[in-house]
């Protein structure tokens, strides 16, 4: 796997690392501070891979909106 400063390299819009078929989302993959942000990442990857083993092209990351409070 490549590794970057924040963790595991992955594409934006599949999530995908450099390994064709390998996955990743989250702390490894994204340097977030709340654990929504990795709720959120496990949905995006989640989709990421449902159109990979269905053969379909890679879309735009879609984006979750999430309110934070202070």
């Amino acid at each position: 796997l490549k590794t970057v400063r924040q963790g595991v390299q992955i594409g934006k819009s599949t999530m995908q690392t450099n390994i064709p078929g390998v996955f990743a989302a989250g702390s490894i993959a994204q340097s977030g501070r709340y654990a929504v942000h990795g709720s959120a990442a496990g949905r995006m990857v989640a989709a990421a891979i449902q159109r990979y083993l269905n053969g379909e092209p890679s879309h735009e990351r879609d984006l979750i909106h999430v309110r934070m409070h202070n």
